[in-house]
């Protein structure tokens, strides 16, 4: 039986890249680490969730820098539309559909949670649209602290939005999960 991390790196592991600069994801990191749960993921904090947003309140134009710094990259955009093949034809902030900052929630066992996200197409717009998710690590991310695979801060990762994932019991890591018209 292969382990649920070897798996998720044969997956990923050629969508993995260092897109972001360390320097624009330490200013974001020292932000992130003291903010609060957005109000949402408080009010509905007995529902188990993989990760919890956290409220940008006054931290808005930190994690604008490390999305800007990620989409103005042409290399970050080719490799995530090779990865998930699908071409790309938006450039810059036109390729943004939606982002935020999470930490990792940690739940009870030693199972793995498996997340199999159908509801990843924008439906809004007459036919279904799929999206690219990219998670930017602002800590060390790892299967230690609730994220698949392993990332280095300011590496990023660039996965289908209609890919299963499946996320061990830890908690505690700290990334920007980015939406792309991709």
């Amino acid at each position: 039986m292969v382990s649920p991390v070897s798996e998720q790196c044969r997956l990923y592991g050629s969508a993995v890249s260092n897109g972001v600069d360390r320097s624009i994801v330490q200013e974001l990191r020292t932000f992130a680490e003291c903010a609060p749960a957005h109000e949402r993921f408080e009010q509905y904090a007995e529902i188990r969730f993989v990760y919890e947003m956290l409220s940008m309140a006054g931290g808005l134009e930190k994690v604008s820098a490390v999305v800007d710094s990620w989409v103005n990259n042409e290399g970050n955009v080719s490799r995530a539309a090779r990865h998930v093949d699908r071409h790309c034809t938006l450039v810059g902030q036109a390729l943004v559909r939606a982002f935020c900052v999470f930490r990792l929630k940690a739940f009870d066992g030693v199972q793995w949670e498996y997340l199999d996200d159908h509801g990843a197409y924008d439906k809004d717009e007459g036919e279904p649209r799929p999206q690219t998710v990219v998670f930017i690590a602002l800590t060390r991310l790892s299967p230690q602290n609730g994220f698949f695979i392993d990332l280095e801060p300011g590496q990023d990762v660039c996965v289908d939005s209609n890919a299963g994932l499946k996320f061990p019991p830890g908690g505690g890591g700290l990334g920007v999960c980015l939406c792309l018209n991709l």
